[in-house]
């Protein structure tokens, strides 16, 4: 699915200020052919998701109180008393300790799985195929829309959950009259039957089952009981303008309207045991009034800022990371391409600046953070190339020789030994690639040798070179001392590199090796 948007990506903001009046969409020009792709409305009670499909339209609905089960009180009694253990084991770093006292004293059972209620499909009635598809949610005004052209005519499917009327509502134009047919289906996965009453109304009588099991090897996997488990019910209402209307057992069909509007309710019997629906006789107009009134008096309250232009590039290499783990190369290469990454850096600007007013200091301090910043994305660059040198030895040999010299000129092991242990791992798993275990043999002795010095805990600093640096990184390195907060963690981290490594199975047998990973499980019971 060829996917395009204004402001949104995947799931990462792209502007960098949502201001007042402004309308923000999320759009594509296909259908949805799979749950995560179809787009969501809802009002906080009822939910569906949209797929888009122009001529056979799916809602996926929800609401709230349909899970499994029955209502009883499932806590733990033993709770309250064990709290205090469990945050005291936190405390002191035994989590296993933690887990166990929680699982045993203050979790409850295994009650209940959320469910989905029910599917409404519309059946357009054409002789064509659609082009020219077009879906969007307007976030700003909480508005599904679908436009299509079939057999000549320009389609428009109009969708939207209202939360003060409480029903969906589903409106098909075209701009022709006459020109809107289409079947109207509900079923669902769960237990149900449908009925027709009268030629406009279509209802969906449904059951919940009283346990649904979370896992595959419960011998009884969906349990339905005659006297327990949430009753449901969603009606569909026909509003055409004009055309033809006509039911059978259990759908309705409408012919040749100018325009169709949709009402759907629902209700459950969870608080509700007379499982009444809500009435709603507005016209069009004034339900999507009031709907967009109610949202917008939300959604205008706040105003999101996402910062500079480096953020919208952080978010496209998040996407382009998502896209990568996906094999979807060519479209890594189709946003990243254009995008300038690296726009030029302002330090030497800037510590001109203050050469120029007479502050030396900060000057200095400042190209000390360029500096730094550089060398390290040189380091996060070494690993991606040595791979691509792994089709010739020399050359991957030179690199990893010219690597050493840059970490060792610029003290690595003490300035960041975190990134200079993950690139000796690369180097060492590389080497394995190629079928040269002395080399790999020889970096993970040089990795051990870091890993069980004296580097903990691990914290980003200056040092000689460096002395101006540590404001800067307390400023804008939030993390800088926290990155993991665990030590035994990080111990163990070490050491599962090594033991747990599937390309150094090789090695498992080779006395230096064993004598490393010794000396790494030693480390770790230093702590």
């Amino acid at each position: 699915m060829k996917v395009r948007s204004i402001w949104f990506s995947g799931c990462i903001f792209l502007s960098t200020t949502l201001t007042f009046g402004k309308e923000y969409k999320l759009w594509y020009n296909a259908p949805a052919t799979v749950w995560e792709e179809a787009l969501p409305i809802g009002n906080g009670r009822i939910g569906a998701m949209v797929y888009g499909n122009p001529l056979q339209e799916v809602y996926q609905l929800n609401e709230e109180s349909i899970w499994s089960g029955y209502p009883q009180d499932w806590n733990n009694p033993k709770a309250a008393n064990a709290l205090p253990q469990v945050r005291e084991a936190v405390d002191r770093g035994d989590y296993a300790k933690a887990s166990e006292l929680w699982k045993a004293n203050a979790q409850g059972p295994y009650t209940a799985r959320y469910l989905p209620m029910a599917n409404l499909m519309l059946d357009q009635l054409t002789r064509g195929e659609a082009r020219n598809l077009y879906r969007e949610l307007n976030i700003s005004n909480a508005l599904s829309t679908v436009t299509y052209e079939a057999d000549g005519v320009k389609y428009r499917r109009t969708s939207f959950i209202s939360y003060p009327d409480q029903v969906m509502v589903i409106k098909i134009a075209a701009d022709r009259p006459q020109a809107v047919s289409l079947h109207i289906r509900l079923n669902s996965l769960l237990r149900y039957t449908v009925q027709t009453k009268g030629e406009k109304t279509l209802i969906l009588n449904g059951k919940a089952p009283a346990y649904v099991a979370n896992r595959d090897y419960d011998p009884h996997q969906v349990v339905y009981d005659d006297k327990r488990g949430t009753q449901f019910k969603v009606q569909v209402e026909l509003l055409p303008d004009g055309g033809h209307c006509e039911a059978n057992d259990s759908a309705l069909t409408v012919r040749n309207a100018n325009e169709v509007v949709l009402l759907l309710s629902a209700v459950t019997d969870f608080g509700n045991k007379k499982m009444t629906l809500k009435k709603c006789k507005r016209p069009y107009q004034e339900l999507l009034q009031r709907h967009t009134d109610d949202h917008q008096q939300l959604f205008n309250r706040l105003q999101l800022s996402l910062g500079t232009e480096n953020l919208q590039k952080e978010a496209l290499l998040m996407e382009a990371f998502c896209l990568l783990q996906l094999q979807r190369p060519s479209e890594v290469i189709d946003i990243l391409e254009p995008v300038n990454m690296q726009p030029g850096s302002p330090e030497p600007l800037l510590a001109s600046a203050y050469r120029a007013i007479g502050n030396d200091q900060e000057a200095k301090k400042i190209l000390q953070v360029g500096i730094y910043k550089e060398i390290m994305t040189l380091f996060n660059l070494f690993p991606s190339y040595l791979n691509l040198c792994l089709n010739d030895a020399e050359q991957f040999a030179e690199t990893c020789q010219r690597f050493y010299k840059i970490a060792d000129v610029f003290q690595m092991k003490m300035l960041h030994p975190g990134i200079l242990l993950g690139i000796y791992i690369t180097i060492a798993q590389d080497w394995m690639k190629l079928n040269n275990a002395e080399q790999a043999l020889d970096i993970l002795s040089q990795y051990t040798e870091l890993a069980v010095s004296n580097i903990y805990p691990l914290h980003l600093h200056g040092d000689d070179f460096f002395d101006l640096l540590d404001e800067w990184l307390d400023s804008e390195l939030v993390l800088r001392s926290f990155p993991p907060r665990d030590e035994t963690l990080i111990r163990h981290s070490m050491t599962q590199a090594l033991n747990e490594n599937p390309v150094f199975l090789p090695l498992a047998k080779d006395s230096r090796f064993q004598m490393m990973v010794n000396r790494l499980k030693a480390s770790e019971e230093e702590k």
